[in-house]
């Protein structure tokens, strides 16, 4: 890694000491939101924190604690616009009791769009997309069926927007190019509206499933290469074997190698790689990329940290 990288990452990072926190995402005016570890609420519940961050203060503002019953709990946060969606599952099988929650950070406001689980029930999402949460339920009993909500936060409307067969579903998947849940193939039934030249390149199943976009860039598995595109920009490509994508930023493409917990970073602007020790990518937004401590290498010694990365402002990679 260059002096200068390591440089502006060490003045990037703010320190939350022994208290965990999870970057989630961004608000569209801005406010980082994140998860706090999980507490123990009462004997035999638990429970899981989530509200603002800032990097500033070094310090946490919760919109909201969220607790279940349980003795483990499992979670999925994201952001979309200025609405956070929270689901939440006890226990470790796919009937385990589970809610799925939206919070407005402008209001306050809180949803339970919905209550899952139980016998002969189980779900898979949810995600947010254009303002909507979806989700799948599947009856197991009598008759297998499955079914796709799409939940308006704003209204309480649930419609059901897809019912089959369990057999012929295969769940709810997503990525920058939409949402989708039903056939062979990735096709989304919710496409995302992508630029001209994204949508004219990334055509194929893997490209589509792959899809990620800080909201300006965008990049992609083009099977055994990496494609890149931002607005004023030509399409990239990058040969670049087994990446998992993770994050785009700016000009940088997040990716681990496959069968390998370890960070790289690509930079499309010289075909360079430069591996990123004990981080991930949590988030990122037109150009700007938080990295945090990576999981496995947590221990009851860890000091969390979120470094912030403008990545216009870091100088380009060279071999």
């Amino acid at each position: 890694m260059p002096p200068a990288w390591k440089t502006a990452i060490a003045a990037a990072t703010t320190s939350f000491g022994n208290r965990q926190v999870r970057v989630v995402g961004v608000t569209d005016d801005g406010t980082l939101i994140g998860t706090f570890y999980p507490r123990t609420a009462r004997p035999g519940r638990i429970a899981l924190s989530v509200g603002s961050i800032s990097l500033e203060r070094s310090s946490t503002h919760t919109l909201g604690t969220f607790v279940m019953r349980g003795n483990s709990l499992s979670s999925d946060v994201e952001v979309e616009g200025t609405t956070v969606l929270i689901t939440l599952q006890s226990g470790s099988q796919p009937t385990g009791p589970a809610e799925i929650v939206t919070i407005d950070t402008r209001s306050g406001a809180k949803r339970v769009a919905a209550r899952l689980g139980g016998s002969g029930q189980l779900f898979d999402g949810a995600y947010l997309f254009r303002g909507a949460v979806y989700w799948a339920s599947h009856r197991s009993r009598p008759n297998p069926r499955s079914y796709v909500h799409e939940y308006d936060p704003a209204t309480g409307a649930d419609p059901i927007v897809y019912e089959g067969a369990t057999g012929e579903s295969r769940g709810l998947q997503n990525s920058a190019a939409g949402v989708w849940w039903a056939g062979s193939s990735v096709v989304p039934d919710r496409p995302a509206g992508l630029p001209g030249p994204v949508l004219g390149t990334a055509t194929d199943d893997t490209a589509l499933a792959s899809l990620v976009t800080d909201g300006t860039a965008y990049a992609w598995d083009a099977n055994g290469a990496i494609d890149w595109w931002s607005p004023g920009e030509r399409t990239v490509r990058i040969r670049l074997r087994k990446a998992v994508l993770q994050e785009v930023a700016g000009p940088l493409v997040f990716y681990y190698s496959e069968n390998s917990s370890t960070l790289h970073a690509l930079d499309t602007r010289t075909g360079a790689r430069v591996s990123i020790p004990n981080g991930i990518p949590a988030f990122a937004a037109h150009g700007v990329v938080y990295l945090e401590n990576d999981p496995h290498m947590i221990t009851e010694n860890t000091q969390f940290t979120v470094t912030r990365l403008d990545t216009s402002a870091l100088a380009p990679l060279s071999c």
